[in-house]
């Protein structure tokens, strides 16, 4: 009988602290990196200053809202550390293939800079035109 008691109380309590850690995990952001590769499929490199400068973000995949969950410039560099929306100062599309979109809100709401495709006329823009440090989503054209 002890055993059995001892059995179902260790078993409860496991159960307990998986649910604990379910439960306290925060959720994964989209992938985002600082190496900016020219010809990486789907790499578009936001910049945290016009003119291309300060921190940078290389996000792959189509961001429906930079905020959720939260994104942030990777070091080094100025800005490194800040949010990504509503602080993208510059861009490059670094897609040989696809045409990237940087959109004014979250769910692809206009306005948006398009970034054409690497090394098309147009594949960077140095201070994102009408979405300069007003920026929420990103998505792709292939």
């Amino acid at each position: 009988m002890t055993v059995r008691r001892t059995a179902g109380g260790i078993f409860v309590a496991l159960l307990m602290i998986a649910a604990g850690l379910a439960i306290s995990t925060p959720a994964q952001a989209y992938p985002i990196n600082n190496d900016c590769n020219i010809g990486a499929y789907l790499d578009n490199c936001l910049y945290y200053q016009s003119n291309y400068g300060g921190a940078k973000a290389g996000i792959a995949p189509a961001v429906p809202d930079y905020a959720n969950p939260a994104g942030y410039f990777p070091g080094p560099g100025a800005g490194a550390g800040t949010r990504i929306w509503n602080n993208a100062g510059s861009g490059q599309n670094h897609d040989t293939v696809c045409t990237a979109r940087v959109w004014f809100s979250a769910n692809y709401g206009a306005p948006f800079q398009q970034l054409n495709r690497y090394p098309t006329s147009g594949y960077a823009s140095p201070t994102l035109g009408a979405v300069n440090n007003d920026n929420r989503s990103q998505n792709w054209t292939c």
